[in-house]
């Protein structure tokens, strides 16, 4: 791995890791203001702000983990990864009510090495979240759309064209919460986005993630 990738890779896990610290530390800076009833994300959490319109309870939350890109390697014997390397989602909901709610979110998939060059994809997604709260646990499910920009750089003799490409696009995700406390949560989640790339279509580009929920 040359000495550019690694740099490149310590600079985003870098950036994740000071947008994390910062949330973690959020909840504390914020106790002495939060609703006296606020006491988990479930129908009893109250009537929290949030910073999407017609909804309360709101939260933002940061997930970490890799893409799995469902495309081809190209001609010839090259070097070719089936995951990128660190993968992020920045993202803000609410709810409309006990069960339904909506979020937007920043995705960012990584870079993928491969045919001699590089494939990254980013955008901002726009979903619709419906929750289950079974005590501290929960389970989700999430549906929408994503508008989002790839950008692709092979070697000549790959056979894959170079170029960018912006569109919209489905995405889906699903997984599991745990509340360990009022204001905070982990999530284990896996999404699949449909970005548009300009000489491959619409591949399944899905990452599995972990994350961290902070509540209003």
């Amino acid at each position: 791995m040359n000495r550019s990738l690694l740099l490149s890779r310590y600079r985003s896990a870098s950036l994740a890791a000071a947008v994390l610290a910062c949330m973690v530390t959020a909840p504390a800076m914020a106790q002495g203001s939060a609703p006296a009833n606020s006491t988990s994300f479930a129908p009893s959490s109250g009537n929290g702000w949030s910073v999407l319109p017609y909804t309360k309870r709101g939260y933002m939350g940061l997930n970490l983990g890799r893409t799995r890109f469902d495309l081809g390697c190209g001609l010839g014997n090259m070097s070719c990864d089936s995951h990128s390397d660190l993968a992020f989602n920045l993202y803000t909901g609410g709810m409309f009510n006990d069960w339904l709610g909506m979020e937007l979110g920043y995705v960012n998939t990584g870079k993928l090495e491969r045919a001699g060059g590089t494939t990254r994809a980013q955008g901002v997604d726009l979903l619709l979240v419906g929750r289950v709260p079974m005590g501290s646990f929960n389970v989700f499910a999430k549906a929408g759309g994503i508008y989002g920009r790839t950008k692709v750089t092979t070697d000549l003799l790959s056979g894959i064209p170079s170029g960018s490409k912006s569109g919209g696009g489905l995405a889906l995700a699903g997984g599991v919460g745990y509340d360990f406390s009022p204001s905070s949560g982990v999530v284990l989640e896996w999404s699949r986005n449909k970005f548009k790339f300009a000489s491959e279509g619409h591949p399944n580009v899905d990452t599995t993630q972990v994350g961290f929920i902070h509540r209003f």
